[in-house]
């Protein structure tokens, strides 16, 4: 894919306030963790290394035809836009279609449609295709991870969003936007704080020199009233950051052990 390609359609995906949580990777993206209820975030590299356009080798040759998802889906910008950006975004729709009908193996190809469904509220649309694409490139942590995001905050079925996530990890176990969003489903959503604490405890004991993991240790153990604990971790954090040249979380986990 070219920049002439994917430009346009990040640009409609920004204008129309839907990109929100969803990952476009085009194999060498730098991903966050989402600021949301009660944290504060870090970011880490998120590079596929592993034959990232390979289709799993128990379709062989070919996709089946049958588990490709329909392509002449009605697709419209929403008429609040220029007559420039409606054309601009349909053509380049089309030269998407175009491709994947030609060749339904083009992985980034499938990533951009999903996004440009999900950008028209299409969700059921965008969901056929991160679907689809977990059964072709099921070695592929960013569908999962879509879905994940999707299920959360489109179609609200909390269980399917927690059960991808988990999958997300699995995949790509270094990627903390999935460790973040399900720790809010396990504390906030499910009120689940077990299963809250181990994440964070599986995520640290896998990426020692993320500073993300103690944060939200001190954090939860703040929210959860062990102040002995939450104590602990954000002196640990306040270490971390000084040492990392993290000014701005060093002076917010400061602040946080000023409040105990």
């Amino acid at each position: 894919m070219n920049k002439q390609t994917i430009l346009p359609i990040l640009l409609l995906i920004i204008l129309l306030g839907a990109l929100g949580y969803f990952i476009y990777n085009d194999l060498t993206n730098i991903g966050k963790a989402p600021d949301n209820e009660e944290n504060t975030s870090t970011t880490t590299s998120d590079t596929i290394t592993d034959g990232e356009n390979r289709v799993d080798a128990s379709f062989g040759e070919e996709i089946p035809e049958e588990i490709i998802p329909g392509l002449d889906r009605e697709f419209t910008v929403p008429e609040i836009y220029s007559e420039e950006i409606k054309n601009n975004t349909m053509e380049q729709y089309q030269t998407i279609v175009s491709a994947l009908k030609e060749d339904p193996a083009l992985r980034g190809e499938w990533l951009q449609l999903a996004l440009f469904r999900n950008s028209i509220e299409d969700y059921k649309g965008a969901e056929e295709i991160w679907l689809f694409m977990t059964q072709v490139w099921s070695f592929d942590h960013v569908a999962y991870g879509n879905l994940g995001n999707l299920y959360y905050t489109n179609l609200l079925d909390i269980e399917k969003s927690k059960d991808f996530y988990v999958q997300a990890i699995e995949k790509n176990p270094a990627y903390l936007n999935y460790y973040d969003n399900l720790y809010n489903i396990f504390f906030f959503k499910l009120e689940d704080r077990a299963n809250a604490l181990l994440l964070l405890e599986q995520g640290s004991n896998l990426l020692m020199d993320e500073i993300y993991f103690p944060l939200k240790k001190a954090e939860y153990y703040r929210d959860t009233g062990d102040v002995v604990n939450a104590k602990k971790f954000f002196k640990e954090t306040v270490a971390l950051a000084e040492t990392l040249g993290l000014i701005d979380i060093q002076n917010h986990a400061e602040s946080e052990l000023e409040k105990l």
